[in-house]
């Protein structure tokens, strides 16, 4: 018994069985704060925006379950877009001459000129709208000066 004492006064056994029982108490206050998991999803998701949501959800559910309709139903249109326009995820394309974006009202290619004139870029630019897959004869593209 007395060996057992003596070993546990030594400095080596002293650090471990602190950093031991740190470690110990650490890991209970962890356990001891850990919340609980958030709720699952609700289950139906109500319809798109402007529809009401269904009554057994709380105001807060049915909201989010508002919001990730419209989250699907943004996805889908921009994965509608990306398939029928591929160039769209190449773009804008800014330079020092030019930014190009698309303008989705218009439905075709906006060109902004930063100080040069049109005639001096536009082959320039029809030759990189054509190397990210533009169809020139299918897509309008206006010109704004800046």
């Amino acid at each position: 018994m007395v060996s057992f004492i003596t070993r546990l006064r030594r400095p080596k056994t002293l650090a471990f069985f602190g950093l031991l029982s740190l470690s110990l108490l650490s890991t209970l206050y962890l356990l001891s704060t850990r919340s609980s998991p958030p709720p699952p999803l609700p289950s139906s998701l109500p319809p798109l925006s402007g529809a009401t949501p269904s009554s057994t959800l709380s105001p807060a559910d049915a909201a989010k379950a508002e919001q990730t309709a419209n989250d699907l139903y943004f996805a889908q249109t921009a994965q509608k877009l990306y398939a029928q326009y591929p160039f769209l995820r190449k773009l804008p394309i800014d330079t020092n001459k030019y930014t190009i974006v698309y303008d989705y009202q218009k439905q075709s290619l906006r060109v902004r000129l930063k100080k040069v004139s049109r005639k001096s870029v536009e082959k320039e630019i029809n030759q990189t709208l054509t190397g990210i897959g533009v169809d020139l004869e299918k897509t309008a593209i206006y010109y704004l000066d800046q």
